[in-house]
């Protein structure tokens, strides 16, 4: 017995569509919180965000030039990132590992 086009066409849709909805199930679910800058910083810049939550964030201070690096992980702890005496600091990406 022969079936007609448009059926295989039909189920095939189905089939793609039933597999796109379980890649969406498994996707990592996240919450927005505001980070309130501390004093002396202004303003504070989440620039990236890795698989376990955590976010890079720049405080900013653009009165008096100041920046302050670091990750907030996704249990709420602030973790500083301190450069070395004399090197100048800028955060760009980070790892699973927070690295």
């Amino acid at each position: 017995m022969h079936m007609p086009t448009y059926r295989r066409a039909t189920a095939t849709a189905l089939a793609l569509v039933m597999s796109t909805t379980v890649a969406l199930a498994a996707a990592p679910q996240y919450t927005m919180q505001v980070i309130e800058p501390p004093a002396p910083y202004e303003w504070a810049l989440g620039s990236k965000i890795n698989a376990n939550g955590d976010v890079l964030v720049t405080f900013l201070d653009l009165d008096d030039g100041l920046e302050s690096h670091g990750v907030l992980t996704s249990q709420g702890q602030w973790i500083p990132i301190v450069a070395p005496g004399g090197v100048e600091l800028t955060t760009r990406a980070m790892n699973d590992r927070r690295q």
